[in-house]
């Protein structure tokens, strides 16, 4: 007995078909196949699972790019403070507690320490205050704040170092202050690894 298997399909799409309009689709008058949809499943989940890593590295790129310019730039603001103003400032990383921490930065503060002692006080002024992206760890290694002179030039050269929020050895970061109260970013930031648990 010979199946007319092309015969049926025909007949299939036929029936399919008599209630829609001229310009409708076969899939939206008859539905999609358990076959269909599993394919189109398949396909969007090995989208997904291949796009998933780049998409969190350049998320923390994006996290390391920025922590590095806020930074940055932060510390050539507190520069142009002591040196505008005539007198000493300090810029120091803000713990979750709110107070100058060398570790768990979350924010940065500038401010006029009139009693040297690395945190700022109540009677004390404060410049500026900015808020760092939340992924990643950034830390000072040696100081718990950064004091810039009136002249520009800093006695507490030290280190910002930042860690990723993924394993990532290219996206670790160092900034430098010279005793000139100048920044500088590391060449080869790498080097750093062992501050950066994990690498």
């Amino acid at each position: 007995m010979k199946y007319d298997l092309q015969g049926k399909f025909a007949r299939l799409s036929l029936a399919c078909t008599p209630n829609c309009p001229l310009r409708s689709s076969k899939l939206l008058c008859c539905g999609i196949t358990l076959i269909e949809l599993l394919i189109a499943i398949s396909i969007v989940a090995i989208l997904a699972a291949t796009a998933l890593p780049s998409m969190t590295y350049w998320q923390a790129k994006n996290a390391a790019d920025t922590t590095t310019h806020i930074l940055f730039q932060q510390l050539q603001a507190a520069r142009e403070f002591a040196i505008n103003q005539g007198s000493a400032v300090s810029l120091c990383g803000i713990n979750t507690h709110g107070k100058c921490s060398p570790n768990n930065i979350i924010a940065l503060q500038i401010f006029i320490d009139s009693n040297k002692n690395k945190h700022q006080d109540n009677h004390e002024m404060l410049l500026a205050q900015t808020t760092l992206p939340n992924r990643g760890e950034l830390t000072l290694n040696a100081h718990t704040a950064i004091r810039m002179k009136a002249d520009g030039s800093s006695n507490t050269p030290a280190s910002f170092i930042y860690c990723p929020s993924i394993p990532e050895a290219s996206l670790i970061r160092k900034i430098t202050i010279s005793f000139s109260g100048r920044s500088y970013i590391a060449q080869d930031p790498t080097t750093s690894t062992s501050a950066c648990s994990g690498f």
